[in-house]
């Protein structure tokens, strides 16, 4: 027969071929982590999926039910409840209810509360407080935002928001 993979009633894993993996971890605390620094390499979160090299990457992560992928993705996070994709996402956010999807999105933010779907959406300013409770859907949407609940729509839609503006939609 030609099997390649065999997984028996223990849960043991069998496979037959070439695979490469360096710095996985599989833990029965139903986490998955792979990547240089991933997790911080303290393992106390629980219920996981990290990928990336430097992905959720603080010495302090004890995330529960997160899902971050991508180099340096989350970073700084240290607590749980984010899904944060792709490189750079969310790298200075450290608590938990953030969604950030897309190259850098959410990049400087460090408040709670925002949504952020794009390359560099909702980016932020390093070094600021940035803003909470924001909604950024499309490339460069709110993309130096520091306010307060906002919601933008559209290819750099508010993208020079400052932290003079709350509460505006476009």
């Amino acid at each position: 027969t030609n099997e390649r993979v065999r997984i028996d009633s223990s849960g043991n894993t069998n496979i037959v071929g070439i695979i490469t993996a360096q710095n996985f971890d599989y833990r029965t605390d139903d986490s998955v982590i792979l990547g240089i620094g991933a997790d911080g390499g303290n393992n106390a979160g629980a219920r996981n999926v990290i990928i990336g090299d430097g992905a959720a990457g603080d010495s302090s992560y004890s995330g529960i039910e997160d899902v971050i992928i991508g180099y340096n993705a989350g970073s700084r996070f240290t607590t749980g409840g984010g899904v944060i994709i792709g490189k750079s996402a969310g790298a200075a956010s450290t608590t938990a209810t953030v969604t950030y999807v897309g190259t850098r999105a959410g990049q400087f933010q460090t408040l709670s509360w925002n949504t952020a779907l794009g390359g560099e959406a909702m980016q932020g300013v390093s070094g600021s407080s940035n803003g909470s409770h924001n909604t950024a859907l499309g490339v460069w949407t709110l993309r130096r935002n520091q306010s307060q609940e906002n919601t933008a729509v559209g290819s750099r839609s508010m993208k020079a928001l400052t932290s003079s503006s709350d509460q505006n939609t476009g």
